[in-house]
């Protein structure tokens, strides 16, 4: 019924103790958090915000319980600009899960915008994530996490386990997070809440369109998706990365703000006038608005919506409730992501996400994933 779980984490800011891990890593904040430094130390920490949209977590712990203990910390830094490209040579470190040292050189090959799918039984899925791909992927696999720096000691990526529905077996699946992505949100959060605590990250609210996105070529689809050649030469003012390629979306949280408007296979031409073309240029477009004014692509005609954002919360649970052998809880993001809700719940509904073998709940034939009425 518990679960245990380890890996790597980045101090982004030693005075305030603030450490970023991969979501996976704390997947509730409802658990106990523990950090190890060096191997030498063991400190208490808590979960202090949990991105709803990035894999990304931050934990927090009290810098003055390392006073006088012998080992040495250092937060990591990012450079502003340039961000690590593709053909950009740096250094990876990182820890195997002995948390021994794991260094070597490693090239950019790529980036990649991929679509992890709906995860069965629900669970947290990152979304909308741009990811950096490194020549070395055999080697950085044996390592439990890390960096990826360059010669100034700079950090360009963090190279975090994700959660993928599509994974078989038990290897663990790393993608590499562009640090500005990361560092953003850590600077956003500290703008908002600043002092020691970071307790109140939790309290900020993400605000989003709620959809999974997609891309297609435009290149290979233009003709039949039937953009204008207008809007192709808008997208090509802000593709910077020269991706060509056209927003879609797979599919819109249920119960949300934006699921009434709308509509899985609607191609994304503009957010408030401004053409987008990248996940990062998506997200980073409505997350701190309202309301926003969405131009998409549908049936091959142009339209234009005004749309109010969702507030989207890391902490989607603060409550579970054990009994019977079962185990009950409000209907989580992950659900919702699904894209369907039954008409018969309302106000969000009692979730049944599992029960214990033996119980009163097990004789009873109850199965989990799904909702009591």
């Amino acid at each position: 019924m518990f679960s245990k779980t380890s890996g790597v984490g980045v101090i982004v800011n030693i005075a305030r103790g603030l450490v970023v891990v991969p979501r996976r890593v704390v997947f509730s904040h409802l658990g106990d958090v523990e950090i190890s430094i060096s191997s030498l130390l063991k400190v208490p920490a808590e979960t202090v915000f949990m991105h709803p949209i990035y894999n990304l977590a931050i934990i927090q712990f009290n810098p003055a319980r390392l006073i006088g203990k012998g080992v040495k910390v250092a937060q990591a830094r990012v450079p502003v600009d340039p961000k690590l490209k593709p053909g950009d040579a740096c250094m990876f470190l990182g820890l195997t899960a002995k948390e021994e040292k794991l260094i070597q050189k490693c090239n950019v090959t790529s980036k990649e915008s991929p679509y992890f799918g709906k995860s069965n039984p629900p669970r947290y899925v990152q979304t909308n994530q741009e990811f950096l791909v490194f020549d070395q992927t055999v080697s950085l696999y044996s390592s439990n996490g890390g960096i990826f720096f360059d010669n100034n000691g700079k950090v360009g990526a963090f190279w975090f386990v994700v959660d993928s529905p599509q994974q078989r077996g038990t290897e663990p699946d790393f993608r590499a997070i562009p640090a500005h992505i990361v560092y953003d949100c850590v600077k956003w959060l500290e703008k908002k809440v600043p002092g020691k605590s970071a307790r109140d990250f939790a309290k900020i609210p993400v605000r989003s369109l709620t959809a999974s996105l997609g891309s297609v070529s435009l290149g290979r689809y233009r003709t039949a998706i039937g953009i204008s050649d207008a809007w192709v030469k808008k997208f090509a003012t802000v593709d910077i990365d020269q991706t060509h390629q056209i927003l879609t979306i797979k599919r819109v949280m249920a119960d949300s703000k934006p699921a009434k408007v709308l509509e899985q296979g609607d191609f994304v031409l503009s957010i408030d006038n401004n053409p987008v073309v990248t996940f990062e240029q998506f997200e980073n477009a409505v997350h701190e608005k309202d309301k926003v004014t969405v131009t998409v692509l549908r049936n091959r005609e142009e339209k234009s919506f005004e749309v109010e954002t969702e507030p989207l919360m890391g902490f989607s649970i603060d409550r579970v409730v054990f009994f019977g052998g079962l185990i009950l809880h409000p209907t989580f993001d992950a659900v919702k992501n699904l894209g369907y809700i039954p008409k018969e719940i309302t106000d969000g509904g009692v979730y049944l996400t599992g029960l214990k073998a033996g119980s009163p709940a097990a004789r009873g034939r109850l199965n989990a994933n799904g909702w009591l009425t």
